[in-house]
């Protein structure tokens, strides 16, 4: 096979199959592999698979002749691409017997290919896929990065929980502190089930087409998103299944306090740059003349605190628990995260105690998408 590619095209088409390639060792996994998309074709694509996710991407390049696939190690291929001018044209050409050589205008390099019959292709997989969805990228960026804040990452200890999944367009995600619920319109079909530690690597291909629509396809044994061009983003289906969780969006909360988000955003972070770095302990004190007092203990111990004005506040009707007069603890790295994600610029806050515990639950409608997260109360001594 014999092409040449701009450093920009292939630079291009690399930044989706590099999320999916081993950046270590010396197998199959640490390379891109280069091919015809179909016999008698001359379009190629480069593909990599890291044992978990894989990836394809349509190349622009010129055929001087067809021939068979190949595969370079990435990381020569980026040490390559850094050495050459923007406005390089590479010319690569594979013998077909384990040797590729790359010419650009400052020279021309050889490289080892390994035998491209060991590659794990995904093509029957894909052909036997179903589209469950499709839907404007963003949407699907936004709702997985926020859920992805919120995946377990202890798997040893519960693997179940280390994934975020679609359950009849809802995706779920908890890392045992706090619960996070994405209703996505269009979703309604799709089941598809993202362990936590690929979760980046699938926000930053849907991040590459915000703009664009993104079809998804599920098989029994992994599922994929296409990018309108062709590209392919793919998972491996994750073992454990997420738990059933039971969800009425019609309960409220007990309480409520609407807060500026910026505001209150800002008293979060002063408070934390004078707490120990370890300490999360934020305690929220919601008076009932409209004063919200968030606290933290300093560094040598002393108490520190700032007001938020409440721009409302309620209570629901009915028999409700008083929240404590001396305020409850709740995590300041998660209201941050919270706040940090949302659309708005007013937030509000529901408040719920049971027996000595309880919750806060932020809801974040954006167009049709609701975000709803539960964050409960940590436990003090």
């Amino acid at each position: 096979m014999i092409f040449s590619v701009s450093k920009r095209d292939l630079e291009a088409a690399l930044k989706v199959a590099s999320h999916t390639v081993s950046m270590g060792g010396s197998d199959i996994s640490s390379h891109y592999l280069f091919r015809q998309t179909e016999a008698g074709s001359k379009t190629l694509e480069v593909l990599a698979y890291n044992g978990r996710v894989f990836a394809s991407c349509p190349v622009v390049a010129s055929f001087d002749e067809e021939g068979k696939s190949f595969t370079v190690e990435a990381k020569r291929v980026h040490y390559l691409l850094g050495a050459v001018p923007d406005d390089a044209v590479l010319k690569v050409s594979s013998t077909g017997v384990g040797e590729v050589t790359i010419s650009t205008g400052r020279g021309k390099n050889i490289f080892a290919s390994l035998d491209p019959d060991l590659f794990p292709y995904w093509d029957e997989v894909l052909a036997n896929a179903t589209k469950t969805a499709a839907l404007p990228a963003d949407r699907l960026h936004a709702a997985l990065t926020h859920a992805k804040s919120f995946i377990y990452d202890q798997e040893t200890k519960a693997p179940h929980l280390c994934v975020a999944e679609f359950r009849k367009g809802c995706l779920y995600s908890t890392d045992q502190m706090a619960v996070s619920i994405v209703k996505v319109a269009g979703m309604e079909e799709s089941s598809i089930r993202i362990f936590g530690k690929d979760a980046g690597a699938i926000v930053a291909f849907l991040a590459s087409f915000k703009e664009a629509e993104v079809e998804v396809w599920e098989e029994d044994r992994a599922m994929f998103l296409k990018r309108g061009d062709g590209a392919v983003f793919g998972e491996m289906k994750y073992a454990s299944r997420f738990p059933d969780i039971a969800v009425d969006w019609s309960i409220e909360d007990d309480h409520w306090v609407d807060l500026p988000k910026a505001e209150i955003a800002n008293a979060v972070k002063f408070l934390a740059s004078g707490a120990r770095w370890e300490d999360t302990l934020l305690k929220m004190i919601v008076a009932s003349n409209g004063t919200v007092t968030l606290s933290m203990n300093a560094a040598n111990g002393k108490p520190i605190s700032l007001e938020v004005k409440a721009l409302a506040q309620g209570t629901r009707d009915g028999d409700v628990a008083t929240l404590p007069k001396d305020g409850f603890p709740i995590s300041n790295a998660y209201v941050s995260n919270l706040l940090s994600n949302h659309s708005g610029e007013t937030v509000r806050f529901g408040i719920s105690k049971k027996g000595k515990g309880g919750w806060v639950r932020v809801k974040d409608e954006r167009g049709n998408d609701t975000y709803l997260t539960t964050v409960a109360w940590l436990k003090t001594a």
